[in-house]
């Protein structure tokens, strides 16, 4: 690794110690000498360490004298009303936009409220490239880190409960958990899934619709919530689920899509989309094949993103993710706040694919 980039592991190991405790106020820290045992850099590398962390207040010098930690730093930071977290970085990947905006949520009620977040950029990283929960040591370390300066922590939802419970054990501090559920003593904020697709199903009912197509998304907890309620259903109606939708090529899709409509050929029939993105690529989809919606069959979108088709506007269930984050904020820095599952409650938007 090039010694430019070095100067920050050094910086970022010196103010995990600072933080976690294990370096407190007024103490030297580690000479250079010290550090250039364990780290093949030079004299200039460790010195542009040193004053990195004094640019962020965290380390003090005089001239002839070793480099301190800031005792004033450390007053400041126990004073401030200060959130752990462990949530993805933000992405302009697709499919991104939701969480990016359950972040905007978080950032806006904590700037109302005067809270500082406290980022764990490590392990942002490493949750921004997985679809999976993740159990990595790395979350837990940078919590700990985090612990002697927070009221709590907010956790993405890719955060695997083993995680979560460790961090719980070891801290005692009040953990939210952004979109999904789990069975631990936390706080879960998450969009309410299955009541209003119960409704909207009714509606549907009511429309003339007797066929269902479902396509589900990535095993995340709202596809999961989807696909139980679809699959409760198929017991009592015809439904047909397409699983893993997005991870098929686009002539795959073509194939089980038209396989599942043709299935149901003569009843009107409905085709959920896990999202407004791939509602559109479903709608391109049956017109390459001469069908028209909603003539032929309707489509439903979810989530809300993107509510318009060249000027036709989608069906969908619009969620608002601003208030997962909010509500999340709220959690730790309302004296008294309940602790439960906080649901968010969708709005159905009637369009014209329907």
């Amino acid at each position: 690794m090039k010694n430019s980039f070095l100067y920050r592991e050094i910086a970022d190991m010196l103010a995990h110690k600072i933080t976690s405790g294990e370096l407190p106020a007024g103490v030297n820290l580690p000479s250079v000498s010290e550090l250039r045992k364990n780290y093949p850099v030079s004299h200039v590398t460790v010195l542009r360490a040193y004053r990195h962390l004094a640019d962020k207040g965290m380390v003090i010098h005089q001239p002839h004298q070793p480099w301190r930690v800031s005792q004033l730093y450390l007053e400041r930071q126990r004073k401030q009303k200060m959130i752990g977290c462990l949530l993805r970085s933000l992405s302009i990947q697709s499919g991104s936009n939701y969480f990016n905006r359950i972040t905007a949520g978080i950032q806006l009620e904590a700037g109302g409220a005067e809270c500082s977040l406290l980022l764990a950029p490590r392990s942002s990283l490493l949750l921004a490239q997985t679809q999976t929960c993740l159990s990595s040591p790395i979350l837990v370390d940078e919590a700990l880190a985090q612990a002697p300066l927070v009221s709590g922590f907010l956790l993405d939802s890719r955060v695997a409960d083993s995680v979560v419970a460790q961090i719980l054990e070891e801290t005692g501090k009040r953990i939210v958990i952004l979109d999904r559920t789990s069975g631990l003593p936390v706080d879960c904020v998450v969009p309410e899934i299955r009541d209003v697709h119960s409704r909207l199903f009714t509606l549907l009912r009511k429309l003339g619709y007797e066929a269902f197509v479902a396509c589900t998304g990535s095993q995340d907890w709202k596809s999961r919530e989807r696909e139980m309620f679809f699959l409760e259903l198929s017991s009592r109606y015809p439904v047909e689920i397409i699983q893993n939708f997005q991870f098929h090529s686009f002539a795959e899709i073509d194939h089980l899509l038209m396989k599942a409509v043709n299935s149901f050929s003569g009843r009107r029939t409905a085709v959920f989309a896990f999202s407004d993105g791939y509602a559109e690529n479903i709608i391109r989809i049956l017109l390459r094949h001469g069908l028209k919606v909603p003539e032929d069959l309707g489509v439903i979108g979810n989530l809300g993103d993107q509510i318009t088709n060249q000027n036709r506007k989608i069906t969908t269930l619009q969620i608002h993710p601003e208030e997962l984050g909010r509500i999340a904020v709220r959690c730790l820095l309302i004296p008294d706040f309940p602790r439960e599952f906080h649901y968010v409650h969708p709005e159905f938007v009637l369009g014209e694919t329907t």
